[in-house]
C-alpha cells in the first residue's frame, strides 16, 4: 500500500513504496524505476520502428521507380 508516513505529503517525484512486513523501500528500487525503463524501452521501440519502416519505403523506392527507369534507360525492357 502507498501512502505518506514518517510525517507530511510527498513530494511530486518521491515514491515510497511499505513491504507487506512495513519496510519502506524506495528511490532506484521503487515502483518510480520500472516506470521510466518502460518508458525507454517504448521510445527505443518506436524508433526502431521508425528506422525499419523507412528502410522499408527506400527499397520500395528503388524496386518501383529506380530499376524500372534503370531498364528503360539501358534499353533493357522485359
Amino acid at each position: 500500500m502507498f501512502e505518506a508516513r514518517e510525517g507530511g505529503a510527498l513530494e511530486d517525484g518521491e515514491v515510497k513504496h511499505y513491504d507487506a512486513d512495513g519496510t519502506c523501500t524506495s528511490g532506484m528500487f521503487g515502483p518510480t524505476m520500472f516506470s521510466n525503463t518502460l518508458a525507454l524501452f517504448l521510445a527505443v521501440s518506436a524508433l526502431t520502428k521508425v528506422v525499419v519502416y523507412a528502410a522499408y519505403a527506400g527499397i520500395e523506392t528503388i524496386a518501383t521507380v529506380i530499376v524500372p527507369a534503370m531498364f528503360e534507360a539501358l534499353e533493357w525492357g522485359v
